[in-house]
């Protein structure tokens, strides 16, 4: 009997240990973040293809006010993302994709520096240079060219153009590649309940990294050439 009421307790005991075991790695897996960002310039021209993905329909409009009645529409449909309050920041202009004068999609372009929420960066942008971010075309006009023909328009703009995009996005890397931009860098993001870390890895020999990052701390990466072999800083 006592040997018998002895592994009833201890299974007792393993199931309740088990169980605290599971509730601490959902916690743990729930606060975890494990990501690695891409970012690309734009470094050769457009192919051909992709300028005539478009029709006479699709119109691309660059909007720097935020009382503009299309910027407007884009507010009222996500209400959660508080797109107002970007154009407080300077350097901030936001470019709208209709179609038929129906919203189709939208896209961000920054100056002078702007926050990277997957790595949990400030990316400091050179001078001259403008950063795309938090693009996105509405389902229903997915598949028609729509995000090649955004980026074309916000590249016409005559400056350096540079965009991140994650690793976990492969649809959007190969619009991204195929319209002319090259990668320079990959950032690996990982947080934890105990601690933080950025890996920086320069792919391409050669390659000038155009941008530094501002830490959380306020500490900043320095520029830097890649003049030798692919390495990790």
């Amino acid at each position: 009997m006592p040997s018998g009421w002895s592994a009833r307790f201890r299974k007792q005991v393993n199931r309740v240990l088990a169980g605290f075991a599971r509730s601490a790695r959902k916690r743990i897996s729930g606060n975890a973040v494990d990501d690695t960002v891409v970012f690309l310039r734009q470094m050769a021209p457009l192919r051909p293809p992709l300028t005539t993905a478009v029709d006479d329909r699709c119109c691309i409009v660059d909007i720097d006010d935020g009382n503009d009645p299309r910027f407007r529409m884009l507010c009222e449909r996500f209400p959660d993302k508080h797109f107002d309050l970007r154009f407080h920041e300077p350097g901030r202009s936001c470019v709208v994709v209709l179609v038929e004068g129906e919203l189709a999609g939208y896209g961000w372009v920054a100056e002078g520096a702007c926050f990277v929420e997957e790595i949990n960066c400030r990316l400091i942008l050179a001078e001259e240079e403008i950063y795309i971010y938090d693009c996105s075309i509405f389902p229903a006009f997915r598949r028609r060219g729509l995000y090649a023909a955004l980026l074309k328009a916000i590249v016409d703009r005559g400056l350096h153009t540079c965009i991140g995009c994650s690793i976990h996005n492969a649809r959007s890397f190969r619009v991204i590649c195929s319209a002319g931009f090259i990668e320079y860098e990959r950032v690996r993001y990982r947080r934890s309940d105990r601690e933080e870390s950025w890996l920086h890895v320069c792919p391409a020999p050669g390659s000038v990294i155009p941008a530094s990052v501002e830490r959380r701390d306020g500490s900043i990466r320095a520029q830097y050439r890649c003049d030798i072999p692919p390495f990790v800083q």
